[in-house]
């Protein structure tokens, strides 16, 4: 069992009831109910307890709930980046279908050019009062898929693969080979 509260602590079990994997480690993420937090800053606790019943030490962030802007805009405009950030509005855009104060959209990245491997995403938005929002950073790894004129992928031969209709810039294997 597990479970979270805010600022003051109830006590061992006491606290809203949060499901995570079991394991020795575990990664997770939550939506937590912050609607009750007035504005300022707070601190959410997190306690774990073990199979065999024992409470471990809790953990405890702090953090700062914003208070909610009525004269805030509409969401209208999105940008990222991948690894350096070149300052608010300078990013690759991308456009916002539906404006509004919430918006849940897929917005397509563009990563030609962008090396293979591990990378930082920054996603940010900007609302219609012209205020941009901190950037969420996330971590994206991009694989090496070079693609080729042929749909046949190559099959690994050596270094620099080939086929009889495209030359590959990259090793491929074919599923089964």
């Amino acid at each position: 069992m597990q479970s979270i509260f805010f600022d003051s602590d109830p006590g061992p079990g006491n606290g809203t009831a949060l499901t995570i994997p079991s394991g020795n480690q575990s990664n997770f993420s939550a939506n937590l109910p912050i609607n009750g937090l007035t504005s300022g800053f707070h601190f959410l606790t997190i306690r774990i307890k073990d199979s065999n019943g024992r409470w471990g030490q809790f953990e405890t962030r702090g953090f700062y709930v914003y208070p909610q802007d009525p004269s805030a805009g509409d969401i209208v405009a999105a940008e990222y980046f991948i690894d350096t950030d070149p300052g608010q509005g300078l990013a690759s855009p991308s456009v916002v279908t539906t404006p509004g104060l919430n918006i849940n959209q897929v917005f397509p990245l563009q990563i030609s050019g962008v090396l293979p491997g591990s990378h930082q995403l920054g996603f940010r938005v900007r609302d219609s009062e012209g205020v941009w929002s901190e950037p969420k950073m996330s971590n994206i790894t991009v694989l090496d898929c070079t693609s080729t004129i042929s749909t046949e992928p190559c099959v690994r031969k050596s270094m620099y693969a080939r086929n009889s209709e495209a030359q590959c810039n990259r090793c491929y294997r074919r599923p089964g080979v």
